[in-house]
């Protein structure tokens, strides 16, 4: 829990900006954090169906990189 914020404002684009601390990069690893999405990324194209839903429940921090990714995803919950 950041403050008074929960996991729905980091939904909203205007608050991606409050994660974007100095001193961040001391405590997550990018490494290893990309090699996180490449692998979730992989794991949801295995099972991607032509003409079919996949349902993919994930924490904010990942929107960003599957908005990139998955061209044709929907965000019902993004908050641009």
């Amino acid at each position: 829990m950041i403050k008074n914020l929960t996991w729905k404002d980091f939904n909203k684009k205007e608050n991606e900006k409050l994660l974007d601390v100095e001193g961040i990069s001391e405590i997550v690893d990018s490494n290893r954090e990309k090699a996180r999405e490449i692998e979730m990324l992989n794991n949801i194209n295995k099972y991607i169906i032509e003409n079919g839903t996949v349902l993919i429940i994930t924490g904010t921090a990942h929107l960003n990189f599957f908005e990139k990714n998955i061209k044709t995803a929907i965000f019902p919950f993004r908050n641009s």
